[in-house]
């Protein structure tokens, strides 16, 4: 039962860690523009996949090496991240101008680079949380990877959810349009305050 700890941690700390605002805002910019429950819930668990993956490769090299991760080169990563959501929002209002014309586009590719690379900026302080929280490598990332899976089943959960409400507001093309200029508003917004804070830190 000695693994109990480290599997019960990251499955907890994993699953709060879907609601983050900058991981919401990231994937609602996605579902709106395929806001349907099945649709949105598929891009939820790309997103989680990607994140999960970069977490765990990450984590276990710099557990198996023995190093951290510094904080100059954390927040690099974590400047990335934001421009990164900054651009998804100047995307979403660009589209939201003809939103009916991106619904059949396929954005298998998208959630999966976007999961990836806020798994990297967040591997760093995760795999400092692990060695802090358990007491062996192993358990660390035993821990990681518990994370990981809880963060990815949070993520295709609430997007899931989110399609429902948002699938009757896109239904017409005014209310895809307010959709997107919505999403890509609050990504905006986190993007530059996640930006000013990364160059200030």
């Amino acid at each position: 039962m000695w693994w109990w700890p480290a599997i019960g941690l990251g499955l907890l700390t994993g699953l709060g860690h879907a609601f983050e605002p900058d991981h919401l805002a990231a994937v609602s910019t996605i579902v709106a523009e395929r806001p349907g429950p099945k649709q949105a819930a598929k891009i939820g668990l790309l997103w989680g996949l990607g994140h999960a993956c970069t977490l765990f490769v990450t984590g276990s090299v710099l557990i198996a090496a023995q190093v951290t991760m510094s904080p100059h080169l954390r927040g690099k990563l974590e400047l990335v991240v934001a421009l990164m959501l900054i651009a998804l929002g100047i995307r979403s209002l660009v589209r939201s101008v003809k939103p009916k014309a991106t619904h059949g586009h396929d954005h298998t590719g998208r959630p999966l680079l976007v999961g990836s690379l806020h798994g990297l900026a967040g591997s760093g302080a995760l795999t400092a949380a692990a060695l802090s929280s358990v007491s062996s490598p192993v358990m660390a990332c035993l821990y990681i990877a518990c994370f990981g899976f809880a963060a990815t089943l949070g993520m295709a959960a609430t997007a899931g959810a989110m399609g429902f409400p948002l699938s009757h507001v896109a239904r017409s093309s005014e209310g895809a349009g307010w959709l997107m200029r919505v999403s890509g508003v609050a990504s905006l917004a986190i993007g530059g305050w996640w930006a000013v804070t990364s160059l200030h830190s």
